[in-house]
Formats: C-alpha cells, sequence, structure tokens
C-alpha cells in the first residue's frame, strides 16, 4: 500500500514536471507581432515634420484658397471632402465650378468639424495658426503643412510638393507644363515692348501701396513687360540734403 501512495507521489510529481517544462517553453517562445504596413511614401513638411502615406490620400481637407484651386486639378473630387467657404467666392477664386462637384466646405478654426470628416489628409499652409496645427495633432489627425508660395518659382514648387503629397506627381507636372505653355502663348501674343514703352504701374492694397522683391506682383509686372514703379523709387539712388 505504501509502496503504491509512493507510486501515485511520483507520477503526479513527474505529470506537474512536465507539464510547467511545457509552460515555461511557451513562454520562452517569442511572440509574433504581425509588422505595422509599411509606408508608401514619407514626406517632411514645413515645419520639419514627417508625414508618412501607406495609400494615396482620398479623403483630403484643404484649409486654403490656394491649395483649394491646386488640390480640383490634381486629384478627382471624390478625393476630397471638404475645401475652404472662399472657394466659392467668384471675387478670389479661380475654381468656383470645380468647386461645386465638392460638397463639404470647412474652416481651420473648427477642428470638431474637420475631425468629423474622418480624412486622411489635412492640408494646411505654414501661415496656419500655430494652436490650429498643435491642436489637428493633438487630436491624431493626419495632417502636412506645405510652404506658401508668393511667386512663380514658389507657385511651381508648390504645386510639384502637393502633386508628391496626393501621390499624384505625373498630374503636378501636367499643370506645369499647361501652366509654362500659356505664358509662352501669353508672349508670342504681346511681343516684345520697347523698356522706353513699357507702363509704370503700383500694387495697391486696403492698406495702401505695397511692394516686396519677392511678390508674385513683380513676376506678373515682368511676363506683362511693365514696370513696378515702386521698385524704382525704393531702389533710387538717396537724395543728397544740405542743410544750411
Amino acid at each position: 500500500m505504501e509502496k503504491r501512495r509512493k507510486w501515485h507521489s511520483m507520477a503526479l510529481l513527474l505529470t506537474l514536471l512536465l507539464a510547467l517544462s511545457v509552460l515555461c517553453v511557451g513562454c520562452s517562445k517569442p511572440t509574433l507581432i504581425e509588422p505595422e504596413s509599411k509606408p508608401l511614401y514619407t514626406l517632411t513638411d514645413a515645419t520639419g515634420t514627417k508625414v508618412s502615406f501607406t495609400k494615396k490620400p482620398e479623403r483630403i481637407v484643404s484649409l486654403s484658397i490656394s491649395t483649394d484651386e491646386i488640390l480640383l486639378d490634381l486629384v478627382e473630387p471624390k478625393r476630397i471632402v471638404a475645401l475652404t467657404k472662399y472657394v466659392d467666392d467668384e471675387g478670389i477664386s479661380n475654381a468656383t465650378d470645380k468647386a461645386k462637384a465638392v460638397k463639404g466646405r470647412v474652416q481651420a478654426g473648427n477642428p470638431e468639424a474637420i475631425l468629423a470628416l474622418r480624412p486622411d489628409l489635412i492640408l494646411l499652409p505654414d501661415f496656419s495658426s500655430a494652436d490650429t496645427i498643435q491642436s489637428l495633432r493633438e487630436m491624431q489627425q493626419p495632417v502636412y503643412v506645405y510652404k506658401t508660395p508668393y511667386n512663380l518659382a514658389g507657385v511651381r514648387a508648390c504645386i510639384k510638393e502637393l502633386g508628391q503629397v496626393v501621390g499624384e506627381e505625373a498630374a503636378a507636372q501636367l499643370i506645369l507644363q499647361r501652366m509654362e505653355a500659356r505664358l509662352s502663348q501669353l508672349q508670342q501674343k504681346m511681343g516684345p515692348i520697347p523698356a522706353t514703352e513699357q507702363k509704370r504701374v503700383i500694387f495697391m492694397s486696403d492698406k495702401g501701396a505695397y511692394y516686396s522683391p519677392e511678390h508674385s506682383f513683380n513676376d506678373i509686372c515682368k511676363h506683362a513687360q511693365v514696370v513696378n514703379a515702386l521698385s524704382q523709387l525704393l531702389y533710387a539712388k538717396p537724395l543728397t540734403v544740405v542743410q544750411e
């Protein structure tokens, strides 16, 4: 009887040891974690933030009238869930007709409304409020801040950049080609205008006359073959004042 009890105890102990050894072996195996989707492409925006895309954005929100116009030529309207309210203003928008294909309108100061649209890309210019950018990023929103263009060179760079962001580089290149072709046609239609016959013009805003060497108005003057009068005034030799 005693031997039988010892045998049962040894068998039980052996069973427990075997179970523990299996359990330990199971614990020692590395846990397999499904790898995250590799990004299709990664870009660095104007704030130095790296933004990765696993696919081309399909629910884009634009928070600038400039982006509104470019986007409508870059992607199909069904990939845009909202534009700014300014895109419907014929006084400042060149895309009022195209914008009718996009129903959504949104404002940068209303992050809750933006969140409700479930965007996979939010485009903002670099002059946007830092609080707005931070608020959207804190809500884990896919924000890309682009560099604001101030002249034709900047416009070309912006179109190329946005083409990369939305995954439509070929479409961006086509826009640039059309732009260059139109400028060339205008130059041919006007023909060369002698410097002595070129008109002198001034850019006026609601705050008065304005001049900046990097402003797009200078490019307009160049292609229109007119003279920005303020550039002559500001860069003229200073007068010598003689006090008696």
